[in-house]
C-alpha cells in the first residue's frame, strides 16, 4: 500500500468519524428529550473535544505506523475514536437517565 493511500484512508477515517461524531451531537441537540445537569454538560463538551483530538492522533498513528512498518500500533487508529465516541454516547444516556 503506498503511503497517499495511507494518506487517503486517514483522510476518510477523519472525514467519516467526523461525521458520524457530529451527526450524534446534533442528534443530541435536536432531540429535546433529555435534560443533563451543568456537570454532565461540560463532561460531554470535554468528551466531545476529546473525539475531535482523537480522530487527528489517529491519523497520525496510522502514518507514524506506516512509514516505520509497524505492526503493534496499526489497530489503535481504528480503536481509539471509536472507543472515545461510545463512551460519549453512553455518558450521555447514562447522564439522561440520572436526571430523568
Amino acid at each position: 500500500m503506498s503511503l497517499w493511500m495511507v494518506i487517503l484512508l486517514s483522510f476518510a477515517q477523519i472525514s467519516f468519524g467526523g461525521a458520524v461524531g457530529m451527526g450524534g451531537i446534533f442528534y443530541a441537540c435536536a432531540e429535546h428529550t433529555h435534560n443533563t445537569s451543568n456537570f454532565a454538560n461540560n463532561v460531554l463538551v470535554g468528551l466531545w473535544f476529546i473525539y475531535c483530538i482523537s480522530l487527528l492522533v489517529s491519523a497520525g498513528i496510522l502514518i507514524y505506523g506506516y512509514r516505520i512498518d509497524g505492526t503493534t500500533s496499526f489497530y489503535w487508529w481504528l480503536l481509539m475514536p471509536w472507543s472515545v465516541l461510545s463512551l460519549m454516547l453512553f455518558y450521555w444516556k447514562l447522564s439522561a437517565l440520572r436526571t430523568a
